[in-house]
């Protein structure tokens, strides 16, 4: 008793020391680097919404759950760079949270590799800094399964309430929670024929009997249910003023993806994910012999579920023809866990434990290395595997430039590549997207493209371009290239990446203005 006490006192300061590290690599200098074309959209809608104008679903910008929590923490602490990234940052912190409520089922050694390789993920770290979605989605995935492990060992219905509270939650966040869901539902369907069809080689192979694992009760899932009906309908209804959300919230969400999958939108080979996993993730290396074992093994219907769910999010994530780097987070979910649960089962056999101790620490060192580069030491809009168009500091230099104009920069127009994150970065000051025909030649500052571009020379503006965001997309030969080395080993970016520009315009007399931009 007295030896559990201290072994839990012991995880517990643990656990505080690791969400110390976390909140600094998630927070230190937050605000500082450029925002990315997507988190201005998210930004600054929640500033609309803070602003008082009503809030509408948009498949294309998913869920409301980000919005609404984005404008009540500006309400508390006003609209800026830093506030507008640090409540997801916030999420990434507490991922940690329900790793360590895991740690009976993952063990002693499992929950803290588990945490470690979660606490050091280069993709976790440099999305755990950035305003989108996903790291909310990869909280409720790991919440959800927290909560169902706790309800099959103890099943209450306060339980399968916040189950549906986080379930209505998630899909009111992003397209992803359907395929996690739609995972789960397979899984349980496969289970269940297992027990139907083969029920011997279910007994045979599994310790835990798992229809017993997987048993519900009907009241305490119809509460599940009323509890996700209520948190998803009164952020898709705006708080039960605009009902059409009801429906949009699943056929528009639907609708919309499954058409950018067909569009092939962003698309990508089916091995997009492997390379940055193989080269930027080195828990990727212990996830595959812990799936071998898993498969073989089969005593535990965690072990299985998590060698499901890896291989599920591979091949579904493999297959979809919406390709970003950020996705790879739902991926690794299952890695981080099933790699502890496999480095456990190790440790407890007590062979060649100085040998899993150096492999483990030089992986962590692995992927440390990988997240102090790419967050703290790379170039903003360097070339690299895991980020995805990212912007130029040239663009946060001209927005502080447009807002320095006293006393008032005057009419501002939006109109090409630049607008988002410019809109963003001059919410507080009047801006009209796109040059319609009423567009007023006394403005200040323009930023255009194409035709509008020759309108303006036409008009008497004089343009200056600089550098926008950076984009890379290399081919799998790639990795069998010096340059893969160079990459790997010194962390050279590669010379060969695209590069947008964005233009602004202003009337020749105010020239000077923008010469003092650096480009």
């Amino acid at each position: 008793m007295h030896r559990g006490l201290e072994t839990g006192k012991r995880d517990a300061l643990l656990l505080a020391f690791l969400l110390g590290v976390a909140a600094t690599l998630r927070l230190y200098q937050l605000g500082d680097s450029p925002f990315h074309h997507d988190e201005s959209l998210h930004a600054f809608f929640s500033y609309q919404l803070w602003q008082g104008e009503p809030y509408r679903y948009d498949p294309v910008f998913h869920g409301p759950f980000l919005y609404w929590t984005n404008a009540l923490v500006y309400s508390l602490l006003g609209a800026s760079d830093f506030t507008a990234r640090l409540l997801p940052a916030l999420a990434s912190i507490a991922l940690l949270l329900p790793v360590w409520s895991l740690r009976e089922e993952l063990g002693r050694v499992g929950w803290k590799v588990a945490a470690l390789f979660l606490l050091c993920s280069p993709t976790y770290v440099y999305y755990g800094r950035f305003l989108a979605h996903d790291n909310y989605c990869a909280l409720f995935s790991l919440l959800l399964l927290t909560l169902a492990i706790g309800y099959l060992h103890r099943p209450t219905a306060w339980r399968t309430l916040l189950i549906g509270a986080v379930a209505g939650l998630f899909l009111a966040t992003k397209a992803v929670s359907y395929l996690f869901f739609a995972t789960v539902a397979l899984f349980a369907l496969l289970v269940f024929a297992l027990d139907t069809f083969a029920p011997e080689l279910d007994r045979r192979r599994m310790r835990d009997n798992t229809l017993q694992w997987l048993r519900y009760r009907w009241r305490h899932w119809g509460l599940a249910l009323l509890a996700l009906l209520a948190a998803y309908s009164a952020l898709f209804t705006s708080f039960f003023s605009y009902w059409p959300g009801l429906w949009e919230g699943v056929f528009a969400t639907l609708s919309h993806w499954v058409g950018q999958h067909q569009q092939a939108r962003i698309p990508g080979p089916v091995y997009y994910y492997l390379p940055r996993l193989f080269l930027h993730e080195p828990v990727f290396l212990l996830a595959i012999p812990s799936l071998i074992w898993a498969a073989r093994e089969r005593r535990s219907p965690l072990d299985v579920f998590l060698a499901f769910w890896m291989v599920a999010s591979l091949a579904i994530y493999g297959y979809a023809q919406e390709k970003v780097p950020w996705l790879t987070m739902h991926m690794l979910l299952p890695m981080f866990l099933l790699a502890g649960r496999w480095m456990d089962r190790l440790w407890q056999a007590g062979r060649y434990r100085g040998l899993q101790l150096g492999v483990i620490t030089l992986l962590l060192a692995w992927s440390l290395r990988d997240t102090l580069w790419l967050v703290y030491r790379m170039p903003a809009a360097s070339p690299h595997l895991l980020t995805y168009m990212a912007s130029t500091p040239e663009i946060q230099q001209a927005a502080t430039r447009i807002r320095s104009l006293q006393p008032d920069p005057g009419e501002v127009y939006l109109a090409g590549p630049g607008t988002w994150p410019m809109r963003w970065y001059l919410r507080d000051t009047r801006v009209e997207i796109g040059l319609t025909d009423g567009w007023q030649y006394s403005a200040r500052l323009i930023e255009a493209a194409g035709d509008d571009a020759a309108r303006l020379a036409d008009a008497g503006f004089a343009g200056r371009d600089y550098p926008l965001m950076t984009w890379w997309t290399p081919d799998i030969r790639w990795l069998f290239s010096g340059d893969a080395a160079n990459y790997v080993l010194h962390q050279r970016p590669t010379d060969d990446f695209g590069l947008y520009r964005f233009t602004l315009y202003q009337p020749a007399a105010d020239r000077p203005f923008l010469d003092d931009v650096d480009d």
